[in-house]
């Protein structure tokens, strides 16, 4: 694996993180994340640098973090679920090793109503 391209959140721009690990690794990588941004960035940067992701033999993307914080309730999620379907779609017809990180959110202000 020579080439690796980040989409993502603020996970991936932190200094020392992920990008750092893998180019010690002697990993080429290309960091496309903005930090606070959900899955609609990561669509705009997957079509805004399509022949760096042509290039790419892995695409680590992730953006769940602010795409459920975007809307702050679990009834509110569809709205961004669109997108997000639409971003997963256009990566799986880039026909490359995807890895999709999703990491755990721990706000306690997201809300939803179970039903029984």
């Amino acid at each position: 694996m020579e080439n690796v391209v980040l989409l993502g959140e603020s996970h991936f721009a932190f200094k020392n993180g992920i990008t750092q690990g893998l180019k010690n690794k002697g990993i080429n990588v290309i960091n496309l994340s903005l930090g606070g941004t959900a899955a609609l960035q990561n669509l705009y940067e997957l079509k805004r640098n399509d022949q760096i992701l042509k290039n790419a033999d892995l695409i680590i993307n992730t953006s769940n973090v602010n795409d459920i914080g975007r809307y702050n309730s679990i009834e509110l999620f569809f709205k961004s679920y669109q997108v997000i379907n639409w971003l997963h779609k256009e990566l799986y017809f880039l026909n490359k090793k995807i890895l999709c990180f999703l990491f755990q959110i721990l706000k306690s202000g997201i809300t939803y109503n179970a039903q029984n």
